[in-house]
């Protein structure tokens, strides 16, 4: 039984062909149908806006011919919070 995944990334591709490989990673996931069941990708934020990552998504889904596979926006923002600098010494 194929492990069942939601991909949540932020494929750039589209943007200069920079940062790939989460497209990448995504080609690889839907070429291997008896191992991974690709349930839906939730493109955020990241090194590209929330527009570009979200049509970057539907470019490989089109490109991989897996266009049945859902794909919808996730967080406009990254959830990932600026660590506070330490003093010296600590």
């Amino acid at each position: 039984m194929p492990a069942r995944v939601i991909v949540d990334t932020d494929p750039a591709i589209g943007a200069g062909f920079r940062d790939i490989d989460d497209a990448l990673a995504i080609m690889y996931l839907l070429a291997r149908p008896d191992e991974i069941d690709v349930l839906g990708i939730t493109p955020v934020h990241g090194n590209a806006s929330l527009t570009t990552t979200a049509r970057t998504a539907r470019v490989v889904l089109r490109a991989a011919g897996r266009e049945e596979i859902r794909s919808g926006p996730g967080p406009r923002a990254s959830g990932i919070l600026e660590r506070k600098r330490r003093p010296p010494g600590c």
